[in-house]
């Protein structure tokens, strides 16, 4: 119980998740009615998820190799559920940094 107390705290006060890998970036707003996602994907040969790769991503953001989706997302009946299924699968709460910044550049 104190356990799911905690989560829920946690969960109230996130704002914002990151989930990287090799090859894409999902960045997630959490608002109080919906998710909204920023997708990036590499179609070249580099690691997001390393040093390099993630410079290589700052300074070529408008490279033909990478590509933007934008997505809004309904929470379903359990929003606590639906943020902590993502972090489950490897999302990480942050400050919302870099989700500002590319929100802000495609928008």
């Amino acid at each position: 119980m104190f356990s799911d107390l905690v989560w829920e705290g946690v969960l109230n006060q996130a704002k914002y998740l990151e989930h990287l890998s090799p090859k894409d970036m999902h960045l997630f707003a959490l608002n109080e009615d919906h998710m909204h996602l920023i997708g990036v994907k590499v179609t070249t040969d580099i690691d997001l998820t390393t040093t390099e790769g993630f410079n290589w991503l700052r300074s070529n953001l408008m490279d033909d190799a990478v590509e933007f989706v934008q997505a809004k997302k309904d929470y379903s009946t359990d929003k606590h559920l639906d943020k902590f299924t993502l972090i489950q699968q490897g999302a990480n709460i942050t400050k919302g940094e870099l989700y500002a910044y590319l929100f802000k550049l495609i928008n």
